[in-house]
């Protein structure tokens, strides 16, 4: 019987070059939601079915994504409590020079959800700009940086699977087959970086999931 996980898509803002209308800017903030999926392999171990994974991306706060809706969308988050929390980058929006107030709100978000396995985070182009602040906000917020890493995640017992932080596709420091290299291929592997074009980069196995 294949195992499964449940990825917890918590909230994913992306504003398409071909949507720069009121839809896209105005009213997708006004629907924020969280989306559920679930992820089936053999190569899940017993101990790690139905392990709960929520992942964040594209916050963009700033011009369009301000604090109240933030903050409703926090109150979406009451009842949610997965295992493991992850980030795939992009705290602040283009061009936004980050308040000491901004990042006690986007703190108190990230804060403000529990992950019994950890946190973990990878950044995007636009964290380039405010890195130091983005950097302080997830350390103030119980994440651990993994870009260029692969980690074990153990749920209470020996078995594992994998979980590989890779920096944007841009990077010249990316050097996936020393990355994959320890990594058995009857490892259930999840891969987390922020631009969909490192799957290029990728071996073929034993990768079986790509977030960005």
């Amino acid at each position: 019987m294949k195992k499964k996980l449940w990825l917890i898509i918590l909230l994913s803002i992306t504003l398409s070059i071909l949507a720069i209308a009121a839809d896209a800017y105005y009213l997708s903030m006004k629907r924020l939601d969280i989306n559920y999926t679930k992820l089936s392999s053999l190569q899940i171990p017993k101990s790690h079915d139905d392990l709960s994974i929520a992942l964040i991306s594209d916050i963009e706060y700033g011009t369009f994504l301000q604090r109240e809706t933030l903050e409703k969308f926090q109150k979406k988050l009451e009842n949610i409590q997965p295992d493991i929390l992850l980030f795939a980058g992009d705290m602040f929006d283009t061009n936004i020079t980050p308040t000491e107030s901004d990042q006690i709100v986007l703190t108190n978000f990230l804060s403000s959800i529990d992950a019994k396995y950890g946190k973990f985070a990878v950044l995007g182009e636009m964290d380039e700009a405010n890195k130091e602040v983005v950097e302080k906000i997830l350390y103030d917020s119980n994440f651990e940086m993994i870009e260029n890493q692969a980690m074990r995640i153990r749920k209470d017992t020996q078995d594992y699977i994998y979980l590989v932080g890779l920096p944007i596709v841009t990077s010249t420091s990316i050097d996936t087959t020393t990355l994959f290299a320890d990594i058995p291929e009857e490892a259930y592997v999840i891969t987390l970086c922020h631009t969909p074009d490192i799957f290029t980069l990728l071996p073929t196995t034993p990768v079986y999931v790509l977030l960005v």
